[in-house]
């Protein structure tokens, strides 16, 4: 409810002091039960933005002596009404005069509505706001209201819902919502009855308290309602995991079995699945087939020779079909992966990734793509930060990190990924699958041998 230089002296005669719809009873009593909403702590300062003539605040004051208020306006005239011992200012709550971290809490009262940018208004209050800070929306909320008649009024209603999700993006955690008994329509003192209830209809008083989250991670699952995580069983996804333990209620955990891998990588998702389900987390295995994958389109290989390319393989009529490794990591794994992730709806991604794994990082926390907000609590972590926090808090490491293997490998025996130490550790704990891997080694091997012979000559010649 706005009320314009016109039409303050009429709204003060007719005795509307607090510039808001609806009232819970008198004047006093619903200052006495929004003070009881606001639950602010002792000695809290707290900013009334877009004010009024501060009637709010003063019989806050009154019930509660110890609160201090600080009153924002843009009208001139309404804070020269204000209350001459509060601390004034003539300023737009989308830029307040306060330094950073210094309010308790920022109350508005039928005031936000008259905001067209609430983004902007929001950030403005985590500004002022001290860590744990909160904000107080009181505000009319829409139930089937005429837009246009409120619009007309200086105000654009939203629901609850829209509210309350714009506060989620700024950053905030919506700690509590009421709606309000109307027993006073103010409306009604000041226009004829049929226009005053074209106004309140549909419409009702909302209180939203909103508490600033400072966390990014907390700020992140406040954000979105659909949360996956992206586990492979490898050291750098377990410690994402378990850092997020009291999070595991609110998100998916999902996992791609190719059907080439490791009995360590399989027992540790057994043993993560059983505790993420125990907790009321969900955890999925996404099932893919890399035998029909290197049956169709070839084998990895770190490189790759042109002639064993399918355009290739119909120039030199070679017979064996090679592709890259990120191709058939793509195919057998990252996209199973990602299609299933967007199929379950989900809206923030999470991921084990470490920067210092990449020249350039494809992507940081924070990034958008696809509809997907990504999360990397470890992005800044080193490789022996990793290990040190599984160590240090009893997580499940696969057996084969101590015997050298550097990576968790999705498949056994995978011709490619040259650097991670596999073959060793192969031929010493599962032979069968170490002759797999050396034979068909050895035809890789061969084709890239073909293939080099050719650019030693031109370097010979």
């Amino acid at each position: 409810m706005s009320s314009t230089a016109s039409q303050l002296p009429e709204a003060i005669s007719n005795g509307v002091r607090q510039f808001q719809a609806h009232l819970t009873g008198t004047d006093l009593e619903h200052a006495s039960h929004l003070l009881e909403l606001l639950n602010a702590p002792d000695g809290a300062l707290i900013v009334d933005a877009g004010c009024g003539i501060g009637e709010t605040a003063r019989l806050m004051e009154q019930l509660r002596p110890d609160l201090h208020f600080v009153l924002v306006n843009l009208s001139a005239e309404q804070l020269a009404l204000c209350p001459g011992h509060m601390e004034q200012h003539l300023a737009d709550y989308r830029a307040m005069p306060h330094s950073d971290a210094s309010v308790d809490l920022v109350m508005f009262n039928y005031a936000a509505c008259h905001c067209d940018d609430w983004t902007a208004m929001l950030q403005e209050c985590r500004r002022v706001l001290k860590p744990g800070g909160k904000v107080f929306l009181h505000e009319p909320a829409d139930f089937g209201a005429d837009h246009e008649l409120w619009r007309s009024l200086g105000s654009d209603i939203k629901t609850p819902d829209e509210m309350a999700r714009l506060a989620r993006l700024a950053g905030f955690a919506v700690e509590s919502a009421y709606l309000l008994e109307s027993k006073v329509s103010q409306f009604h003192a000041l226009v004829p009855a049929d226009q005053a209830d074209a106004i309140v209809a549909g419409v009702e008083s909302c209180v939203l308290s909103l508490r600033m989250l400072t966390d990014p991670v907390a700020q992140a699952f406040n954000r979105h309602e659909r949360v996956g995580l992206q586990f492979s069983g490898g050291r750098d996804s377990t410690a994402t995991l378990y850092l997020l333990r009291e999070y595991w209620p609110l998100l998916t955990v999902y996992h791609v079995d190719a059907g080439d891998q490791f009995p360590e990588t399989r027992a540790i998702v057994q043993k993560v699945r059983a505790e993420v389900l125990a907790a009321g987390g969900r955890f999925e295995v996404i099932v893919a087939d890399v035998h029909e994958s290197r049956r169709v389109h070839g084998w990895p290989s770190d490189l790759l020779p042109a002639d064993n390319t399918p355009l290739g393989r119909r120039v030199s009529g070679e017979q064996m079909q090679l592709v890259g490794r990120y191709e058939c990591c793509a195919r057998n794994i990252m996209l199973p992966m990602h299609q299933r992730v967007l199929a379950d709806g989900c809206t923030l991604l999470i991921r084990g990734q470490r920067d210092s794994d990449y020249a350039a990082p494809p992507a940081r926390s924070g990034d958008f793509a696809e509809g997907l907000e990504f999360l990397y609590p470890v992005q800044s972590w080193t490789g022996d930060q990793v290990e040190q926090y599984l160590r240090e808090n009893g997580l499940p490491i696969a057996d084969y990190y101590p015997e050298g293997i550097k990576r968790a490998s999705d498949c056994m025996t995978c011709t490619a990924w040259w650097d991670d130490g596999r073959a060793q550790y192969l031929r010493r704990f599962y032979p069968e699958q170490h002759k797999i891997f050396i034979d068909r080694a050895v035809l890789v091997r061969n084709a890239i041998a073909k293939q080099m012979q050719w650019l030693n000559h031109e370097l010979e010649a």
